[in-house]
């Protein structure tokens, strides 16, 4: 079985943090990332694309858990 991540990282995928932290759906809606197209990229990239403030995001994500 494989380990939980337990906190959300710059440099895991979307997939992994919508699997392992479901309620972060929310956040990723609102920044307009979503996981069929973007499951697969990191969360730096995928807020890099979107010119996300990175630190931004990733609170909003670890709040939303």
């Amino acid at each position: 079985m494989a380990q939980q991540t337990k906190t959300i990282e710059k440099d895991i995928t979307v997939a992994e943090v919508l699997r392992n932290f479901p309620r972060t759906i929310s956040v990723f809606s609102r920044y307009g990332i979503a996981a069929c197209c973007c499951g697969q990229q990191s969360i730096e990239a995928s807020a890099s694309e979107r010119n996300i403030d990175l630190a931004q995001f990733l609170d909003a994500l670890r709040r939303s858990c």
